[in-house]
């Protein structure tokens, strides 16, 4: 997640509950308003994830373009 640095940190909350006598941390995560990209190791190209469920899922070129055209439609 460091690789996000502050911007990812406006958009998360972080609060920790006692459940069953067990220490549970619930991580809220907002919208963002900008993309988030991640510059992936190796050489590889950097890329778009979106959040879908509890995962995270990379898009490719035609998806990048279809997400940005309905989540921003006047940018």
């Amino acid at each position: 997640m460091e690789q996000f640095g502050k911007r990812r940190r406006a958009c998360t909350r972080s609060r920790f509950h006692q459940v069953e006598g067990q220490d549970v941390c619930r991580i809220e995560v907002q919208p963002s308003q900008s993309l988030f990209t991640v510059d992936e190791k190796g050489g590889k190209p950097v890329q778009l994830y979106i959040r879908t469920g509890n995962a995270s899922r990379a898009l490719d070129t035609r998806e990048i373009i279809e997400y940005s055209r309905r989540r921003w439609p006047n940018g």
